[in-house]
């Protein structure tokens, strides 16, 4: 049986979107499997609905936290398990 590969769901503003890619790349390189909205959405997708199952899926969720993340954070703090 395959062992459970921990997730990290990153939430952002989007002007923080080349820090995140880097950060992104440096956990994957470690096996963590990632999911960040831009890279992970397929295109067409109702993308609210994927972001809100990509966060309930997370075992952990990484806020970047910066002036420009405001609204988009609530929401990932809204659908996290246990909110």
């Amino acid at each position: 049986m395959p062992e459970h590969q921990h997730t990290v769901f990153i939430a952002y503003a989007r002007s923080d979107g080349p820090a995140v890619h880097t950060i992104a790349e440096r956990l994957r390189s470690r096996g963590i499997e990632t999911r960040v909205d831009i890279e992970d959405l397929p295109i067409g997708v109702d993308w609210a609905s994927t972001l809100k199952e990509f966060i309930r899926n997370a075992d952990t969720i990484l806020f970047v936290i910066t002036v420009p993340s405001g609204k988009w954070l609530e929401l990932g703090v809204a659908h996290s398990p246990g909110t």
